[in-house]
């Protein structure tokens, strides 16, 4: 059972005690019990050193973790992971003991998630602050008051000379583009300076990375639902606006205003999808982006514990595929057939532009196509992660 892989100790000589596994092997128990009857004894006694890690010395039962990598046995095999992150994994002369960081999930493949008590911002883990529920709280009063601004914005009466509201809404959504493209940098495995690397990482945000709602702190969520949640904010957005359109029909007789008004709620979702564009079709393709494993396996960029080609991996690709179609496609397409048909819709119902107000009304007349040249570089911008090796 030790063939080439093991070598004799000092003063024992020709001793079945003194084989040993030599240096670049490791062995689960000593030579002399491997040479017993056992389970496991299909398994050679000296397995070399996985890829990546050390056995620089004789006899050892377990390798080397190097930092940044993360090692575990399969089949009574141990096997090497690249972490997604340095901070995460360290190095460990025996990984049945510690892997990770001080924070980190110990049986998290390749430290991925934080411990009990903890939620992982900007690659570090960070204690839960009581009370938990109160970054939730206010990012649904934000997004419930953003969708709510949306509406009266983007349907604020057109004038000839551009209003200081147009001027706004403007320069907001290419404040909001600029965000969207930048945080496509945080997909890349550069060390930035400071002050750039906190912006990288604040900008985040605009790629819908939720980490520091906490959600973590108030319910364990695998990475298939937070992976779900993030890519529905686009239909979640879309039902708000149906909720308040209902809502407003409810209330307007009771408190005599004007209800909510079908085109212009189409004329914000559209607005609001325009928008995000770039940041939900860059988290829908997010299970395409795979990164590789000295063991030859690959796991995601954006969820190192989720391995390429296994179950969760193919439920989050599915998603991505349906997504992809729904929105990527699916939404451009629906945009692409207004701006051809705009001239001929616009002429013979006056309605067609309050619907998609949101497509043309920042371009001249004669320029009202431009929208979904827009939209072209949107999507192309969001591809630029799995082109990244």
């Amino acid at each position: 059972g030790f063939e080439f892989s093991t070598t004799v100790e000092d003063g024992d000589q020709g001793s079945a005690a003194g084989c040993v596994c030599k240096a670049g092997y490791y062995t689960n128990r000593t030579a002399v019990s491997m040479l017993s009857r056992c389970e496991e004894c299909s398994l050679p006694a000296c397995s070399p050193c996985p890829a990546a890690s050390e056995c620089a010395e004789l006899n050892r039962s377990t390798p080397v973790q190097p930092a940044g990598h993360y090692l575990r046995q399969e089949r009574g095999v141990w096997t090497t992971y690249l972490c997604s992150s340095h901070r995460s994994c360290v190095e460990s002369e025996n990984p049945l003991e510690i892997r990770c960081a001080a924070g980190f999930n110990h049986d998290s493949l390749g430290c991925s998630e934080c411990s009990a008590g903890l939620f992982l911002m900007n690659q570090q883990c960070h204690s839960c602050r009581d009370p938990v529920w109160v970054p939730v709280t206010v990012a649904c009063f934000m997004f419930l008051l953003a969708m709510v601004g949306t509406y009266y914005f983007s349907n604020s009466p057109v004038t000839r000379d551009a209003s200081s509201m147009l001027t706004t809404t403007i320069s907001f959504g290419l404040l909001l583009t600029a965000a969207q493209s930048l945080s496509i940098l945080s997909t890349f495995s550069v060390d930035l300076p400071e002050p750039w690397k906190t912006i990288i990482q604040l900008s985040r945000f605009f790629a819908l990375d939720i980490e520091m709602l906490q959600l973590q702190c108030i319910q364990q969520t695998t990475p298939e639902q937070t992976y779900l949640f993030r890519v529905a904010v686009a239909l979640l957005a879309a039902a708000t606006f149906v909720a308040l359109w209902l809502l407003s029909h409810l209330v307007a007789p009771v408190l005599k205003v004007t209800p909510w008004q079908s085109p212009k709620v189409f004329n914000s979702a559209g607005q609001v999808w325009q928008t995000l564009y770039i940041s939900i079709s860059l988290v829908a393709l997010l299970p395409f982006q795979c990164y590789q494993h000295p063991n030859g396996k690959s796991s995601m960029t954006a969820y190192a514990q989720v391995v390429c080609g296994e179950d969760a991996h193919d439920t989050m690709l599915s998603s991505g595929v349906v997504f992809t179609v729904l929105y990527g496609a699916g939404f451009f397409a629906v945009c692409l057939f207004a701006n051809w048909c705009a001239p001929l819709l616009s002429a013979r119902h006056d309605v067609f532009l309050q619907y998609f107000r949101f497509l043309v009304f920042r371009f001249r007349v004669d320029r009202w196509w431009w929208g979904s040249v827009l939209m072209i570089r949107s999507f192309l911008i969001a591809l630029v992660p799995i082109a990244n090796p």
